[in-house]
């Protein structure tokens, strides 16, 4: 299984990061985490064309997670991107009509030939990989997803602050993708520091953690280390891991 951070950072300009994607393959399916404003370019950086993603994850509507569907969906469309099943898409409460807005706006532009299935689903398999989606502190709809397959399991916080059950979900986890938006001398609402990670996976056999969403505010990170057992890693865009 691979893991590929597509886009390390946020909205804002910073270290060359793109906005926030990640990309899970495995079993011949190409499984998308978050779509931010570049997703294309980077989908091209790794190898990846549009019509080769199985699916996608939206973990809430902020632009810098969310819009670069919209981009896939239209990139759909052309005549060089053949696809025969349907795209499917899923995510945060609320995902069907936020995706219902923009048809609103662009109509058929955004509907692919291929077809297109929204699914608001709290669990759920797409392909090899088995999902549960959780609540998270950020917005009232943001969640986090957490993947589990062939005995491994993949934790994706989205956006979030540090809240008591997070630790719940990144039980055991291979690998544990954080939001770390911030440091404790610069508090940013809705996002995490460190050290408030380092909370959440502590006691958790959580192999390894990659710091993640990473805005001035974080401060600077080491490139990685180890700590209680735990692989801490500093994401970079098109940074590849395997499972």
């Amino acid at each position: 299984m691979k893991f590929t951070v597509l886009g390390s950072g946020t909205a804002i300009q910073y270290q060359n990061r793109a906005s926030a994607c990640y990309l899970l393959e495995d079993e011949g399916y190409t499984l998308l985490l978050d779509a931010g404003f570049s997703v294309m370019d980077r989908l091209s950086k790794a190898g990846t064309l549009a019509n080769e993603v199985d699916s996608a994850f939206i973990s809430h509507s902020h632009p810098d997670h969310s819009l670069g569907i919209i981009h896939i969906l239209f990139a759909l469309k052309n005549k060089h991107m053949e696809r025969e099943k349907p795209f499917q898409l899923f995510g945060f409460p609320g995902l069907i009509f936020w995706t219902q807005g923009f048809r609103d706006i662009m109509g058929s532009w955004i509907d692919p030939e291929c077809g297109l299935e929204i699914s608001e689903d709290e669990e759920g398999r797409k392909g090899p990989f088995g999902y549960t989606v959780f609540p998270v502190e950020h917005t009232g709809q943001s969640s986090g997803i957490a993947i589990e397959w062939n005995g491994r399991k993949v934790v994706y916080t989205g956006d979030t602050g540090y809240f008591d059950e997070l630790g719940d979900y990144a039980q055991d986890a291979d690998l544990f993708v954080a939001d770390c938006g911030c440091s404790s001398e610069e508090p940013l609402e809705g996002h995490m520091n460190l050290e408030e990670v380092k909370c959440a996976v502590k006691g958790r056999n959580v192999k390894k953690v990659l710091l993640s969403h990473i805005y001035p505010e974080t401060g600077e990170l080491p490139e990685r280390w180890e700590e209680d057992g735990t692989l801490f890693m500093r994401a970079e865009d098109l940074l590849s891991l395997e499972l």
